[in-house]
C-alpha cells in the first residue's frame, strides 16, 4: 500500500494529467495535460493546416459525402427538397471543422481569425439574405447526424424549407473524434458557386475583431454570433477565465449559470465536476456526472472526470471502471492509462499497475508521472 504522502502526490498528478475539457482557455488559462499526453497550445494558423493534412483528401470526402448523403435523406423523408451542396461554402464549412479539431473545441466562433458565423459566409456570400450553421463532434458520421436530429434547434435547421444549399465540412482530430461544420443559407437572387473569396484566405490578424449581435434560429442552436450571456457557452468561458486566475468559488458559480440554461451542456458540466474535486466536494462532482451518464453513456470525458472524483473518494474499483471505459475507445491516451495504474496500485494489484505505468510511458515517454509510479512499485 503507498504511504499517505504518496497517495496525494499521485492524486494531485491524477488531476493535472486530465484533460481540461471545454470551451476555448484565455490566453492566460494554465496548460494542462492534454489527453494524449502533449502539452496544449493555442494552434496558429499553421499547425490547424498541419493537423488537418494529416487524413486524406480522399477520406475527408467520403465522410462530406456520408453527411451530405444522410441530411438529405432526413430531408426527402420530411416531404422537403434536398440541399444542394455549394463547393465554396463546403470549404469555409470545412475549414472551420479543421480549427476546431486543432484547438478540441466545439463553437461557432472562430478564434484564430475572430471571426462570427456571419461573418465567415458574408465574406464568401455578402448578399445571401438568410443563413444558418450545425456543429457536432463524434466518433462517426452516423452518430453526429443523430445527435443533430436529436437536438431541437439542430433539426430545426437541417429542416428549415428556406435553405437551398448547403457546405458541409469534416475534420479529424486523433483517431476516434470527428468535427461535422454544417453551412446553411438561403440563396434568394445570389449565383451560387461563383465565389471569389474566402475568410481563410486572409491571415488571422488581418481581420477586426469586433463582435456582432448574437442570433437565435430554434432552441439551443446558436446560428450567428459571438457567445451571449444568455448562452450556456459564455458562461463557461467565464467559468474558465475565473479558473485561469484562481478564483473557484466564482467559476463554480459560472458553470452552475450556464447548465441552469442547459443542463446538458456537456462542456459546463465537465468544468464543473473539476472545480468541484478541486474544492473538495468529489461527492457531489460523482453524483452529477453519474446522472449525466445515465442518459450519454457513450461520453468518454465524463468518464475521465468521474474517474478522478472516485480516486479522490478512493473508489478504486469504480475508477477502473472509469479509465477501462475511456481506454476502449481511446487506447492511445497516456493519462487513462497512467490514471488507471493509479486505481489499480490503490487495490495492490501492483503486476496490473505496472502494465499500466508502463503502457503510459510507451506512449507519452515523457510522462514522469507514470515513471515515478513505476519507480513506486519496485521500492
Amino acid at each position: 500500500m503507498l504511504h499517505e504522502l504518496s497517495v496525494r502526490r499521485a492524486l494531485l498528478l491524477s488531476l493535472f494529467l486530465l484533460a481540461w475539457v471545454a470551451l476555448s482557455p484565455s490566453p492566460a488559462s494554465p496548460v494542462p495535460w492534454t489527453a494524449s499526453g502533449s502539452h496544449g497550445a493555442r494552434p496558429s494558423a499553421v499547425s490547424v493546416l498541419a493537423q488537418a493534412a494529416q487524413e486524406s483528401a480522399e477520406e475527408i470526402a467520403r465522410l462530406e459525402s456520408e453527411a451530405l448523403a444522410l441530411l438529405n435523406e432526413t430531408r426527402v423523408e420530411q416531404d422537403l427538397p434536398p440541399l444542394v451542396l455549394d463547393r465554396p461554402l463546403s470549404e469555409v464549412a470545412r475549414r472551420h471543422s479543421q480549427e476546431l479539431a486543432a484547438r478540441g473545441v466545439v463553437s461557432h466562433h472562430s478564434n484564430l481569425y475572430g471571426l462570427t458565423t456571419e461573418r465567415r459566409i458574408r465574406i464568401t456570400y455578402p448578399d445571401v439574405p438568410r443563413m444558418g450553421e450545425n456543429i457536432a463532434r463524434n466518433r462517426t458520421i452516423a452518430r453526429a447526424h443523430q445527435g443533430l436530429l436529436d437536438s431541437p434547434g439542430h433539426r430545426a435547421n437541417r429542416l428549415d424549407p428556406s435553405f437551398t444549399h448547403v457546405g458541409i465540412g469534416v475534420a479529424r482530430s486523433g483517431r476516434y473524434a470527428l468535427y461535422l461544420t454544417e453551412v446553411f443559407v438561403q440563396a434568394g437572387a445570389v449565383r451560387m458557386g461563383q465565389a471569389s473569396a474566402r475568410y481563410f484566405d486572409s491571415e488571422p490578424a488581418s481581420y477586426e475583431r469586433v463582435e456582432a449581435p448574437r442570433v437565435l434560429l430554434g432552441k439551443q442552436t446558436i446560428t450567428i454570433g459571438s457567445p451571449g450571456p444568455e448562452g450556456p457557452e459564455y458562461w463557461t468561458l467565464e467559468g474558465i477565465h475565473a479558473f485561469s486566475v484562481g478564483d473557484l468559488q466564482a467559476a463554480e458559480a459560472d458553470f452552475r449559470r450556464a447548465l441552469e440554461i442547459e443542463p446538458e451542456y456537456s462542456f459546463a458540466l465537465y468544468d464543473l465536476s473539476r472545480v468541484l474535486i478541486r474544492r473538495q466536494k468529489s461527492e457531489e462532482a460523482s453524483a452529477l456526472l453519474d446522472d449525466y451518464l445515465i442518459t450519454f453513456p457513450e461520453d468518454l470525458d465524463a468518464w475521465q472526470v468521474r474517474g478522478t472524483a472516485a480516486l479522490l473518494l478512493q473508489d478504486y474499483p469504480m475508477a477502473e471502471t472509469a479509465y477501462r471505459t475511456v481506454l476502449r475507445e481511446r487506447p492511445l491516451e497516456a493519462s487513462a492509462w497512467y490514471n488507471l495504474g493509479l486505481a489499480l496500485e490503490y487495490q495492490e494489484r501492483l503486476p496490473e499497475a505496472g502494465s499500466a505505468y508502463s503502457q503510459a510511458l510507451h506512449i507519452d515517454p515523457v510522462l514522469h508521472a507514470a515513471r515515478d509510479g513505476l519507480a513506486r512499485l519496485q521500492r
